[in-house]
């Protein structure tokens, strides 16, 4: 199910139910009949490997399903009827709205991804979703800055389908289930 082309995407594979996303920090090398595509650090730990194995996600708003795609490293959530909060760009900094215990909502563009994490995380919110309608690199959204080898503090989500983005920006409650997590080797 691999829909994005970009080199840090190196792979995506069920397995298990599951998916195992292997993002590329300094190549990647893709194991043959079933193995593991893994992800090999660069910052001097040779020889340990990162991979990142997530689940679908799977969410609604106000009761309804919606399509949220992840970002790869994104921690994992247990989300039921959490407020959706708008933020707007996400790129001012802190939200001068009352995230706390809520999902913000962000627009895409404006900043990077990381800065829109970091304002909403740092005032308390338990999930981010970028809205980015119509995007068509849509799948697992990416890091600018690399490498990351731990899952983030608050998962990260978009999404761009139709249906699903004018749920989100028209709905209250938002309920989120998902798994991420790093392994090594």
């Amino acid at each position: 199910m691999m829909r994005g082309s970009a080199v840090n995407k190196r792979a995506v594979l069920a397995f298990s139910g599951a998916i195992l996303c292997s993002v590329s920090l300094a190549g990647c090398a893709n194991g043959g009949d079933g193995e593991k595509p893994t992800t090999t650090e660069s910052s001097g730990n040779s020889g340990v490997i990162y991979s990142y194995v997530a689940s679908p996600a799977s969410a609604s708003v106000d009761g309804e399903n919606v399509t949220l795609d992840y970002f790869i490293w994104s921690g994992p959530a247990d989300i039921s009827n959490a407020r959706l909060v708008d933020v707007g760009s996400g790129c001012d900094g802190r939200p001068n709205v009352d995230v706390s215990g809520a999902v913000a909502v962000a627009s895409r563009g404006g900043c990077r991804f990381e800065d829109k994490f970091n304002a909403v995380r740092t005032a308390d919110a338990i999930a981010l979703i970028v809205v980015a309608p119509g995007a068509k690199d849509a799948g697992p959204g990416k890091w600018r800055t690399q490498p990351r080898i731990s899952v983030t503090q608050i998962p990260v989500f978009s999404v761009s389908d139709q249906e699903s983005v004018r749920r989100v920006e028209n709905g209250e409650r938002v309920s989120i289930k998902f798994d991420g997590s790093v392994e090594t080797s």
